[in-house]
């Protein structure tokens, strides 16, 4: 009887301690705050590895954008007639200077079809002095003034304009893979941590091959599934994020409070390459699902692709942060000057006259 009851002892003991490495790995029964201990620790490692892909490095990606809609301030976009477009984007950052340089081509709704050869050229660049924003199109009639481009460049000392320059991570295509969801103005990690609810389910699943870690959380208007992958550096294997339009905050790029919708927004088929000792989602899908109260919808899948990616570039003998993509002849309005226009030459800002202008020296009128 001795013999019994110890072995019933031995077995409680291995059954409690493999229940406790059960509740550390994800399964098993944790408290709810045990739970979004957890998830917020995920959270930060996942952020751990985003910081160390963007604090240097060059990336280089395209993406193909299939798309249809019916929006009433846009009546050009034909409803439910399916448009393709094409766009090559390159990224550049050290942690302090940021540039994106993208150009674009395919189906314009409202527009002629364009090839890669006659695409939409556009440029942004923060050098901590100056942010440069920058657009040429090839097709541009040679008798319009701005046939070699346009140009807005903003003063830091005069009009002090945010360094971060994140538009740069979240207005282009292939953003859910930097961590940026439509909507949303800061990288995802930033959300959840100011979520109302956040857990981690206690099972895990699997997304292509690996045992993910899966995360819900819910903010005001906002809800998150966010699949964690450990394999691959705790990256994002998998998300789904819903907004309700727009009963939170204002979504990047409006001025004004929009008409009332949801949003959908889901990345998947996430594909991981190493570079270095770091890996990166360099292929994915994404979908964006969207409509309004009044009728308004938005359908988009995109496939994006990373074709080149480098850590700790040489950035300056790149000449990285250079405004070198600005042409000759360029039209040239500073921000602050309102009706005044220069022309971009040999690298420089000249007036009408051709006299070189100090953009240190110019007189703008001060953001309010």
């Amino acid at each position: 009887m001795r013999s019994y009851k110890g072995k019933i002892l031995l077995l409680m003991v291995v059954w409690v301690g493999f229940g406790g490495v059960c509740a550390l790995a994800g399964g098993g029964s944790m408290t709810a705050k045990e739970s979004r201990a957890r998830a917020l620790e995920l959270v930060d490692k996942y952020a751990e590895t985003q910081d160390k892909l963007r604090s240097s490095f060059i990336s280089k990606s395209k993406t193909t954008n299939k798309f249809k809609g019916f929006i009433h301030e846009r009546p050009a976009l034909k409803k439910d007639k399916l448009y393709k477009t094409n766009l090559k984007l390159e990224l550049r950052s050290d942690g302090n200077r940021h540039y994106g340089s993208h150009k674009t081509w395919g189906d314009r709704f409202g527009m002629h079809t364009t090839t890669e050869e006659h695409a939409c050229h556009g440029y942004n660049l923060w050098d901590m002095n100056t942010l440069y924003d920058y657009n040429y199109h090839p097709d541009t009639p040679a008798d319009w003034p701005d046939k070699n481009g346009s140009a807005y460049l903003t003063p830091k000392n005069k009009l002090g304009t945010s360094t971060s320059n994140s538009n740069i991570w979240t207005s282009v295509y292939g953003r859910p893979g930097r961590g940026f969801f439509y909507g949303g103005n800061v990288r995802i990690d930033s959300e959840m941590r100011e979520a109302e609810t956040i857990s981690l389910q206690p099972e895990r699943e699997e997304i292509n091959g690996s045992e993910c870690y899966v995360i819900n959380a819910k903010a005001k208007g906002c809800r998150y599934k966010i699949w964690i992958d450990p394999k691959h550096n705790y990256h994002i294997a998998q998300a789904i994020v819903e907004r309700d339009w727009w009963s939170f905050s204002r979504p990047e790029g409006y001025s004004k409070k929009p008409t009332p919708g949801k949003s959908r927004t889901v990345l998947k088929n996430v594909r991981f390459k190493k570079v270095g000792d770091v890996w990166l989602p360099a292929e994915f899908d994404y979908t964006l699902n969207k409509n309004t109260v009044r009728g308004d919808y938005f359908q988009s899948h995109c496939h994006h692709k990373i074709t080149k990616f480098m850590i700790n570039p040489d950035h300056d003998a790149l000449r990285s942060f250079e405004p070198a993509f600005i042409k000759n002849g360029a039209m040239v309005r500073i921000k602050g000057l309102d009706g005044i226009v220069y022309t971009w030459q040999d690298g420089k800002l000249v007036d009408e006259n051709g006299k070189k202008v100090d953009l240190d020296k110019l007189k703008v009128r001060k953001r309010k």
